[in-house]
């Protein structure tokens, strides 16, 4: 009926799976000796994972891995084919929760394109998104463009406006999300070969980074993982050193029968900043009386420090029939299709947030409530989950009319200390979905929480999802209308600290989000609108308090997203225009502008492919959120203007085989205009350095 994917006859009376891929529209068969056909790495992992847990050293990781991916080649060298380099067989998938019945498989993106752009923990884990213009109801929100506090690793706001959309509880720390890895970003595999990759940077003031992945099958039906990433830099003024480290080991399991899934994972993030409180006299800066490094700052003594541990396992198990399939006359096997899934989530989560200053009475901060020799301020979480839900499966491309439906219930219990206080509380919360074939043409989908008890009682969302696509797959129309009411984060609520503290009795805020967006394909464009409502908006005030505004704040934007080519000429832009009705209590850029223009080419008969060109960003001028370090939060300030800045970077791709290289000059335009570079209020951006990276993919 199906020919198998790579021509290979299967035996009479195997055991097979079928496989759709919905970006080929294609189908492949796997089966029980799947092992025979291209082997598989055996080895055993605990001693390489705890080798790598307690590494310090860059060189450990790149060591070790690079070992087992030898050791795992030459185990089976008696019985190898030759080494499998067709990336199509790499498949990639997110974890199966209520709002993804099916598995979205990814073909292995090694593209050159962007390398220089590589700036954050996901350097690797943006190797294997889907392509920027691939159309999608989940792709519809945009990636965040930060404001940081000028270095890799320090607390960032995106410029963009972005509603938190988790149900339960938000505890308000978010600073340094742009640095961690997280259980909803994981994705995890299927390979026929050890797949092993390493990305390395390094750049002026000793600002380094490394991320390595290393993913393999066991056997056919097992594969294992991790993710170690690290970064850090010294920066270019006083108090600016930070590093954050990553680790991540996730495995997913498979039934012989296909009924049964298992995906686990386990996290750790850490992450340490120097807390300057900016530069102590921005005329310095400005005027460039005195060396950059030689600058005084508001802290000279302050840190601050983050970690979070997360554990998850995901279990469950499918309903359906088995049917005996006919590949040709003499070629039989079974396949079964899922028809209803059960499915259990449970999750651990862990961790604390820190800030110290051993000379706090300085005059920087508001106050002092407790200590005038040392602020020690902390905040201790821990979270138990558990999530049982059933689902339609949206396996067949073929039944384009199929009903999808499915319910979950959530419950978390949360233990949540802040200065030597403690509060234990729970949520309970359903979840469900309801909507038509995921293949469909004209898609639609309504999705939506709420919570029943606890905390965050009468919170809710719900989302109307809709996706037209033409018959050819080139074009893409995507709405989507979401309405929430939620309760605001934890420390809104109450906050004790040395220097701040608060007690509050918001209301529950409300969001309403329109997206009405277009995709060409062929064109490589994208436009689209969006229109955000919210009521009861919770912000930090110019004294870095918690407050609630009571009238409704509109935001109206559009983006457009559009490739030029001609002959060995590209161009890559990126606009997005936004207006806010009450500036008073938020502040956004009205204009974000971001373009890539270069020239590529193959050289050397083909072995070398290049790209050479500039990068640019730019945004108008407004009043950045200003930086309180004890509470890691932004909060308004109408003091300084910063913006309408151009950063110009020249940039030199290269890619050869599996491996990629750049280098970069960043901010090659410093000194041109006024010293008036700032990310955040009193954090100017770094000057001009040179960047070098490398990346490189073993598959074999």
């Amino acid at each position: 009926m199906y020919p198998p994917a790579d021509g290979t006859a299967i035996p009479s009376g195997r055991v097979c799976r079928r496989q759709f891929w919905p970006q080929s529209q294609d189908w492949g068969f796997f089966c029980d000796n799947f092992t025979e056909i291209v082997p598989f790495g055996r080895v055993s992992l605990p001693i390489f994972f705890f080798a790598l847990i307690r590494s310090t050293h860059i060189l450990i990781a790149v060591v070790f891995i690079t070992a087992f991916s030898t050791a795992a080649k030459a185990e089976d060298d008696s019985t190898s084919v030759s080494a499998d380099t067709d990336t199509s067989r790499i498949k990639i998938y997110n974890c199966l929760e209520l709002n993804g019945p099916y598995k979205i498989t990814w073909q292995y993106d090694y593209e050159i394109t962007g390398l220089q752009q590589y700036r954050s923990t996901n350097n690797l884990l943006r190797t294997f998104a889907p392509n920027v213009f691939t159309s999608g109801i989940n792709n519809l929100r945009l990636p965040s463009i930060l404001a940081d506090l000028g270095t890799i690793g320090s607390p960032a706001k995106s410029m963009i406006y972005q509603p938190n959309i988790r149900p339960g509880l938000d505890y308000g720390f978010h600073s340094f999300d742009h640095y961690k890895l997280n259980p909803e970003h994981t994705l995890f595999y299927n390979l026929r070969t050890p797949l092993t990759e390493i990305y390395y940077q390094v750049g002026a003031k000793e600002e380094q980074s490394i991320s390595v992945l290393h993913a393999q099958n066991v056997n056919e039906l097992v594969n294992v993982g991790i993710v170690y990433q690290r970064g850090g830099t010294e920066g270019f003024y006083t108090r600016q050193q930070g590093d954050y480290v990553n680790f991540k080991a996730f495995t997913s399991i498979d039934s012989k029968n296909e009924r049964y899934h298992l995906n686990a994972q386990a996290i750790w993030n850490e992450l340490n900043k120097d807390q300057s409180g900016g530069i102590a006299a921005d005329s310095l800066f400005e005027d460039s009386v005195i060396r950059k490094d030689n600058i005084p700052v508001n802290l000279a003594s302050a840190s601050s420090s983050e970690n979070e541990q997360v554990y998850r396992l995901n279990q469950s198990f499918d309903f359906g029939k088995t049917e005996e399939i006919h590949v040709n006359d003499s070629t039989t096997g079974t396949d079964f299709t899922g028809k209803l899934r059960i499915y259990h989530t449970s999750a651990y989560d862990k961790g604390a947030v820190y800030f110290w200053d051993s000379s706090p009475d300085t005059g920087y901060y508001p106050a002092i409530y407790h200590d005038s020799l040392l602020t020690d301020n902390h905040v201790h979480r821990r979270k138990f989950t558990n999530t049982l839900g059933v689902v339609t499966l949206d396996l067949d491309p073929g039944n384009r009319n199929k009903l999808n439906a499915g319910i979950a219930g959530m419950h978390e219990y949360i233990i949540y200390n802040r200065y030597r206080k403690d509060t234990i509380t729970y949520n309970a919360i359903v979840k469900g979905f309801f909507g038509n074939s995921a293949y469909a043409n004209f898609h639609w989908n309504i999705s939506g929480d709420y919570a029943v008890e606890g905390i965050n009682a009468k919170d809710y969302r719900w989302e109307l999802k809709l996706k037209y696509t033409n018959k050819k797959k080139t074009q893409y129309l995507d709405y989507l209308l979401s309405v929430q009411q939620r309760a605001p984060s934890m420390i809104h609520y109450f906050y004790e600290g040395n220097h701040y503290r608060w007690k509050n009795n918001f209301e529950k805020q409300h969001n309403a989000t329109t997206y009405l967006q277009y995709t060409f394909v062929n064109h490589g464009a994208r436009i689209g609108l969006r229109a955000d409502a919210i009521g009861q908006y919770v912000y930090y005030d110019k004294e870095g308090l918690p407050r609630q505004e009571l009238d409704e704040i509109n935001i109206l934007s559009a983006y457009v997203m559009k490739d030029f080519n001609w002959k060995r000429f590209s161009i890559k832009n990126r606009l997005q225009y936004q207006v806010v009705s009450d500036s008073a209590v938020m502040r956004l850029p009205k204009l974000i502008a971001s373009h890539s223009a270069f020239y590529h080419n193959y050289l050397f008969k083909k072995a070398l492919y290049m790209q050479i060109g500039f990068d640019v960003l730019f945004n108008t001028s407004y009043y950045a959120d200003a930086y309180a370090p004890s509470t890691q939060q932004f909060y308004l300030q109408s003091e300084k203007m910063i913006g309408n800045y151009p950063y110009l970077d020249f940039f030199v791709n290269f890619k050869i085989n599996q491996a990629k290289f750049f280098v970069k000059a960043a901010h090659i335009n410093q000194g041109w205009l006024l010293n008036r570079y700032y990310a955040v209020p009193h954090y100017p951006r770094n000057d001009l350095a040179f960047i070098g990276g490398v990346s490189w993919r073993f598959l074999d």
